[in-house]
């Protein structure tokens, strides 16, 4: 995607690290928890998370957080599809396959061709069949909205607390969450 789509670039790039550090067994799981409680409370404490996507590139190079505003977010969404994605699919499917959809799906356009919102709500449609995915990404991702956490969002393995409107999430199994994860 393009520089005002720093969300996927970076912040799936940032998640895809996190579950590549568990995999690679250079992180354990509370290291996994930790990272993502860290970028969640980060997030969600920040005066501008509600900031909308079209607004973030013109104020990237401004004091304060706008520079880390697109990681946090995109790899928040990309946690939460991936949560979605294995919760819809039985845990047959991660978001490793929307993934590799959208590199397959890539693959068939011209040498520059840069993949749109479009493009990406049309792979995630393919996972995420009974949810109004352009509604999602218009409410978490171009308004900026932050995702409103609660449990049955996650696989059972994680669960969410609120406190001053920061979401931190708890592996509850975490011999389970590493088989699956």
């Amino acid at each position: 995607m393009n520089i005002n789509n720093q969300w996927f670039g970076e912040g799936f790039n940032d998640y895809i690290t996190f579950k590549t550090l568990l995999s690679a067994g250079l992180i354990n799981a509370q290291g996994f928890e930790n990272r993502m409680n860290e970028v969640l409370k980060l997030h969600y404490s920040s005066a501008i998370r509600n900031t909308p996507n079209d607004s973030v590139f013109a104020n990237y190079w401004k004091m304060g957080d706008y520079n880390k505003l697109p990681y946090r977010r995109g790899c928040i969404f990309a946690f939460y599809l991936d949560n979605q994605i294995r919760i819809h699919s039985g845990g047959k499917e991660t978001i490793r396959n929307l993934m590799l959809s959208l590199a397959y799906f890539r693959k068939g356009k011209p040498p520059r061709y840069e993949i749109t919102m479009e493009d990406f709500i049309k792979v995630m449609n393919e996972f995420l069949v009974r949810l109004e995915n352009k509604d999602i990404i218009d409410d978490f991702i171009i308004r900026g909205n932050p995702i409103p956490f609660d449990n049955a969002m996650l696989i059972p393995e994680i669960r969410v607390s609120t406190e001053n409107g920061i979401p931190q999430i708890k592996i509850v199994d975490e011999k389970k969450f590493m088989a699956i994860f």
